[in-house]
């Protein structure tokens, strides 16, 4: 099962970070959301190249762990839905959020069914939006093991394997006591997501169900960045091995469904084929701000 977390800043270190700061400036606030990208298939075999983390809107991301095609399907059927949405809808997306989960993951297991296995993954997804009503981020949780009832939080959460995500936040407690300098920008606290996220994949405690390249998105007041980053390549505490993405604010990723055979570049090539990255202006429906 993937490693997804979901990691509101600036955590705990706010009055730290308060007290290095001079009075008039505000100490940073955002969310960033991470993955590794192995797809762990039926048969076996495994694939590092799954995409797990999809932009939403301007200022919400998801990151998932679990049955992929429950979850793409899920999210799929949610984008279509906020793009046939009115401006202004009073519609609470939370619970329609809920609904198209349940019944992606009713329609996984009735397929399981159908061709002889009963067990299905469980799944469980983290949006991170950052609201602007109170300028501050949140985490939205759903998982199959409460019938997708939407829990709201704050601070560092992860999904995954138990040992998973023990690692992580083992690292990431190691990282925040080994720093020399307070963090003071999202750009820091993403890094330190990343570091944490490389020592979970690198641990030799890990499962097998994690790998591959790490996936990550800074969700902030200024909208979604998204940086690329390998663990199996580069120093991960060298910045310049990672290149963040900023202009991609106000971006929409359209979910491709994944068919096993397909590689990632064909996937690809067939979203940017399809006019999937389109820019828009609409509110944050998750959250009802603009």
């Amino acid at each position: 099962m993937t490693l997804a977390v979901t990691c509101c800043f600036p955590w705990l270190r706010a009055p730290e970070i308060a007290r290095s700061l001079p009075s008039a400036v505000e100490v940073v606030s955002g969310v960033v959301l991470a993955t590794d990208s192995r797809f762990s298939y039926d048969d076996g075999h495994r694939v590092d190249a799954g995409r797990k983390v999809y932009v939403i809107e301007p200022h919400v991301a998801v990151v998932f762990a679990g049955d992929v095609t429950a979850a793409q399907r899920a999210l799929s059927d949610l984008q279509s839905f906020i793009e046939r949405r009115g401006y202004g809808s009073r519609i609470e997306m939370a619970q329609v959020t809920q609904q198209f989960l349940q019944q992606a993951y009713d329609k996984a297991r009735a397929r399981k069914r159908r061709i002889g296995r009963k067990s299905l993954q469980p799944l469980r997804m983290l949006f991170g939006i950052y609201d602007h009503r109170s300028r501050r981020p949140h985490v939205l949780a759903y998982s199959s093991d409460c019938n997708f009832v939407p829990r709201t939080g704050s601070g560092v959460h992860a999904v995954g394997a138990e040992i998973d995500v023990h690692n992580f936040f083992r690292a990431l407690a190691d990282r925040d006591g080994d720093r020399g300098t307070v963090p003071n920008t999202g750009l820091d606290f993403q890094f330190d997501v990343i570091i944490a996220m490389t020592s979970a994949l690198k641990s030799p405690s890990r499962t097998s169900g994690i790998g591959g390249l790490i996936q990550t998105v800074l969700v902030n007041e200024e909208g979604v960045s998204e940086t690329s980053f390998s663990h199996t390549s580069g120093d991960p505490t060298n910045p310049s091995s990672w290149a963040p993405r900023p202009h991609i604010s106000r971006m929409w990723s359209k979910i491709v469904p994944q068919t096993p055979g397909a590689t990632s570049h064909e996937r690809i090539s067939k979203a940017l084929r399809a006019g999937a990255m389109r820019q828009t202006r609409r509110k944050c429906l998750l959250c009802n701000a603009h």
